[in-house]
């Protein structure tokens, strides 16, 4: 992570409100909220732990009630939130989930192919996926 925050015309992007735990704490300067990085350009993005991200908007899904407009309003926020993310890049986005479930791996490799799981976008995992 270290390494990441320190290459030239790289962001670092979260998700979430603040830097997940699991950023050295020599790196957490590096990371970009959404709301930071909204309207900049870099060469390329590592946005953390957008598995995950994913994860919670299809999980949302099925928690929709018909009288509250609370739940669709977070969810087009999410949805939002992770557009800004990955149209950061010009060149690379780079996909960084700590620890994934296999759900979220299935997941995201299905949205980054555009719904199908036989496309051009593989995992790198640091044990088998």
């Amino acid at each position: 992570m270290i390494s990441l925050s320190a290459r030239e015309g790289l962001a670092l992007i979260t998700l979430e409100d603040t830097v997940p735990a699991y950023v050295p704490e020599a790196a957490r300067g590096a990371v970009l909220t959404v709301s930071e990085a909204k309207g900049l350009d870099f060469h390329s993005v590592c946005v953390l732990d957008a598995g995950r991200h994913i994860d919670r908007i299809i999980r949302d899904k099925g928690r929709l009630r018909a009288d509250s407009d609370i739940e669709g309003l977070r969810k087009r926020l999410a949805i939002d939130q992770l557009r800004v993310a990955i149209s950061r890049p010009t060149e690379r986005l780079f996909w960084l989930d700590v620890n994934p479930s296999d759900q979220v791996i299935r997941q995201t490799i299905a949205f980054l192919n555009g719904g199908g799981v036989e496309s051009g976008f593989r995992p790198v995992c640091p044990r088998p996926c």
